[in-house]
């Protein structure tokens, strides 16, 4: 993991079921990429917690790589 705020909360079945709004944000919930919370690793480590919700998919992805 780097140690920037690379990080992001991804889900692939919010993003099937709302088109482009399968990423978190503290502030708002699901949304687009753009509008999606960053995270550092030591944040993930030291609260490492994913929201919860029906598909039970959200993961810690890149934000480079999605």
């Amino acid at each position: 993991m780097s140690d920037q705020n690379d990080y992001v909360i991804f889900s692939a079945s919010k993003i099937k079921a709302h088109k482009k709004s399968g990423y978190w944000s503290n502030e708002t919930g699901w949304c687009g990429m753009y509008k999606a919370t960053r995270f550092s690793k030591k944040e993930i480590v030291a609260n490492g917690l994913l929201p919860f919700h029906a598909g039970c998919d959200a993961e810690w992805v890149l934000a480079r790589d999605k």
